[in-house]
């Protein structure tokens, strides 16, 4: 007995210290609407270009720069230029079988354009961002975005050995992929952990955005193996880990996304210091605390059915509001209870009719679920209107939020391939 209070008390210990340096990762910089700034940035760096042309001596209106407080930069350092007439951006269609690489496409574009790639695997080219780092399938250095054709679920962005699979710039839209198989430089302490051995499959400055995609079996030396830094809005993180904290993503702003079986091993399995918004962080894995959730915020998410070898398996030191965990995490409107999913054993984390979710949240501006169905729904059809708690909203087979005579489920199926369950 005598033992086993000596072991737990050397790992609490352990874990303490492990905290500490924790406290060392730069904190997320705050951002108004992510599809906003995104867009802005574009027109900008669009106006930038033809200021520069015309005179450049244009006077200074504003400056986005990220390298003293994010741990890292990229080719985004100038200041922002605004003039009257811009290049109208285009679209470019990106052919299966192109002679060119994907990264060749990227090359030849304007800030402001849109690529649109056609289905197929994506697993050629790359290069260094610096001495440092390692090799990066796709680098995006101008605010443009990358659109598939057909979706992430034929569409895919691979990664390889020491090979990242996305570098992204402030106003980078990535929309509609599946990234898979990166990883950062394996070996450690020579590179900058927040650069060169942090964000296996993505990395972002912090007005890079992923819409749409799946990121799944990345892994990073560091910080973040799916994702470091930037945002993400109704995507996957599966299957992916960090040998140091944030299995899924570290240091971003995740709305209404699926975090799921994702691995670190001392902090942070499914997120570590990030923003969550309607989430479902379930089935991650940390070694030391905080199995789905650590060191950040979350709102309207649900944090079940996580695991550390310590203790606080669905969150340690988070700032909740509105979430459903166990135990029930202290703050306004939070939740302790069984969520009430679909069926976890086949991975399927909608919530059933009688789920503690559904109309439980407090209503923000994530009007889309992970899915296309619109919120806010009147989930439990008491005529009153409210967000769900997680990624998915339930939309009831009788309900009629907007009262047009017409079911929420008759009007989610008119107009969407994917009806609701």
């Amino acid at each position: 007995m005598k033992m086993k209070t000596g072991v737990m008390i050397f790992l609490l210990a352990a874990s303490a210290a492990f905290a500490q340096t924790e406290d060392e990762t730069p904190p997320m910089l705050p951002l108004p609407e992510v599809l906003q700034i995104a867009t802005d940035l574009q027109a900008a760096e669009l106006a930038r270009i033809v200021a520069e042309l015309r005179n450049p001596s244009d006077v200074v209106l504003a400056s986005f720069t990220n390298k003293t407080d994010f741990g890292g930069g990229g080719p985004l350092r100038g200041p922002l230029y605004v003039t009257p007439m811009a290049p109208v951006p285009k679209k470019t269609y990106v052919p299966k079988n192109a002679p060119d690489t994907l990264q060749r496409f990227i090359d030849l574009a304007n800030p402001g354009d849109e690529l649109i790639v056609a289905p197929g695997t994506y697993d050629m080219g790359g290069r260094q961002l610096n001495q440092e780092g390692p090799a990066t399938r796709l680098v995006i250095d101008k605010p443009l975005t990358l659109r598939s054709e057909k979706g992430a679920e034929e569409t895919f962005i691979v990664g390889g050995p020491s090979t990242r699979c996305i570098y992204m710039t402030n106003g980078v839209q990535v929309i509609g992929f599946t990234i898979m198989s990166g990883e950062t430089m394996k070996e450690g302490p020579e590179g900058n952990k927040f650069t060169a051995l942090s964000g296996g499959g993505v990395w972002s400055e912090p007005g890079g955005l992923l819409v749409n995609c799946t990121v799944v079996s990345n892994t990073a030396l560091w910080y973040g193996g799916g994702l470091y830094g930037g945002s993400a809005v109704r995507c996957i993180f599966t299957a992916n880990t960090a040998r140091r904290s944030g299995g899924g993503a570290v240091n971003a702003r995740l709305g209404s996304c699926l975090v799921q079986y994702n691995r670190a091993a001392h902090f942070g399995g499914g997120t570590h210091r990030c923003e969550l918004m309607n989430c479902t962080v379930t089935h991650n894995r940390a070694e030391v605390m905080g199995g789905g959730i650590s060191f950040g915020t979350a709102q309207n998410t649900v944090t079940h059915h996580n695991q550390t070898l310590l203790s606080a398996h669905n969150f340690f030191n988070t700032e909740m509001s509105f979430c459903c965990s166990m135990p029930k995490a202290d703050g306004p409107g939070n939740i302790g209870a069984e969520p009430g999913f679909k069926n976890t054993d086949q991975g399927v984390f909608l919530p059933v009719y009688d789920s503690p979710l559904i109309d439980a949240g407090t209503n923000n501006y994530m009007l889309v679920d992970l899915v296309g169905n619109p919120r806010i729904l009147d989930g439990n059809n008491n005529r009153h209107a409210r967000i769900d708690i997680g990624a998915y909203e339930y939309v009831h087979p009788k309900a009629d939020s907007n009262g047009n005579g017409i079911s929420d489920r008759e009007e989610i199926a008119g107009r969407s391939e994917h009806p609701a369950e």
